[in-house]
């Protein structure tokens, strides 16, 4: 029975008709990209910084063609992924046969770093002795379909949990020093090489709770799919604070050829066209402060002086630059606090404490309003 639904899968994946997952071929001038189905992942010990870590791989690929097995590895923060997968000629027949795969990876430079220098320390004793519980949570491994946490030395299986889509829409951004003063101006452009394109997502989070999310962009012909998701271990009780969390990240497409595609990100479907989307250079996403509390303070200066008292969290754990954008209008002031991460990058899963004081400048006798990434508070100078 297993055999036969194995078989069918291998049909359905040479067909691309499992859309929506990271199984789907994406298709290149050598053919068609079939990614192999991942069912174990583990490291194989002694891990140590001097030797070469090795990671065991098993699982199979459905339909029985004999052809050369790629392997890549990808390493950002806390995240490492790693795709498996054949390149099937135009029109190739095959035997639709299970061939079961069990493969050894020597790990990359990067991924060794990743895994083993925040757990690794040196003492007179022993060269190097492990330092993290197995009950800690270190990093997120991918192998294809298979998502996995990195508990002290072990991998335990996890599970991917969707974020609800709400909109996405195309952002054109032109490539010209002249617009610096307005980074996020959607502006059009006579030469598409000028234009970065990308895919501006927003939406929430499926609770309140404050894990950090990723996204796995995969062409198949003319469809861009995207997987916006969290990683959890299955099986584990979690409580979440009983608030709504929205996210809004940017989907960078700088890899993806100009042309007209349809989108699929988490199930919400689209048409954009993308133009000259090769020679674009991606700043990055956008990703807002969570701001809790505002308190304004009125200084006793002439004119007025007005500071604000701003107390949150950043979601994540990667450490860079936090900018402040105050806008005023008349008596309306619009505060963002925000960082701007590389495109795809995986943080730490931490939460960062956030307190700061941001001057606002002098105001006149009057009423005002001021709005802290989506907070907002009154207040009245005599």
């Amino acid at each position: 029975m297993y055999r036969i639904l194995w078989v069918l899968t291998g049909l359905l994946l040479i067909a691309g008709m499992l859309p929506g997952t990271a199984t789907q071929a994406q298709l290149s001038v050598e053919g068609m990209r079939v990614p192999h189905v991942i069912e174990a992942v583990e490291l194989l010990p002694p891990l140590h910084p001097d030797t070469p870590v090795l990671m065991r791989v098993s699982g199979y690929q459905p339909d029985g063609c004999e052809l050369p097995v790629n392997i890549e590895q990808t390493v950002s923060e806390d995240h490492l992924r790693i795709e498996i997968y054949r390149l099937l000629p135009p029109d190739m027949m095959c035997s639709q046969q299970i061939v079961l795969f069990d493969e050894v990876i020597e790990l990359s430079d990067e991924a060794v770093h990743m895994l083993l220098d925040p757990i690794m320390a040196l003492n007179d004793d022993d060269p190097a002795v492990v330092l993290r519980s197995l009950q800690e949570w270190h990093a997120v491994i991918e192998v294809n379909d298979f998502t996995g946490v990195l508990l002290g030395e072990e991998i335990i299986p996890a599970e991917r949990v969707p974020l609800n889509v709400d909109s996405v829409e195309l952002y054109l951004h032109e490539d010209d020093t002249d617009h610096d003063d307005d980074p996020d101006a959607a502006v059009s452009s006579d030469d598409p090489n000028d234009i970065r394109v990308g895919l501006q997502v927003e939406g929430t989070h499926p609770d309140g709770c404050r894990e950090p999310y990723y996204s796995y962009l995969t062409v198949s012909g003319d469809t861009l799919n995207v997987q916006i998701y969290r990683v959890q271990l299955p099986d584990t009780e979690r409580v979440c604070p009983a608030v709504i969390r929205s996210f809004s990240t940017l989907i960078d497409l700088a890899s993806v050829p100009p042309g007209d595609y349809t989108y699929d990100v988490n199930d919400v479907t689209g048409e954009i066209t993308v133009p000259g989307a090769r020679n674009q250079q991606a700043d990055g996403t956008r990703v807002p402060h969570v701001i809790d509390s505002v308190d304004v303070q009125l200084l006793e200066s002439y004119p007025v002086q007005v500071q604000l008292e701003v107390s949150g969290y950043q979601s994540d754990g990667c450490e860079t630059e936090v900018f402040v954008d105050v806008e005023r209008r008349d008596d309306t002031i619009q505060v963002e606090i925000y960082r701007v991460l590389p495109p795809f990058v995986a943080c730490p899963m931490m939460i960062v404490d956030y307190n700061e004081t941001i001057s606002l400048g002098t105001f006149e006798p009057g009423d005002y309003r001021v709005t802290v990434n989506g907070v907002s508070v009154e207040f009245t100078v005599d």
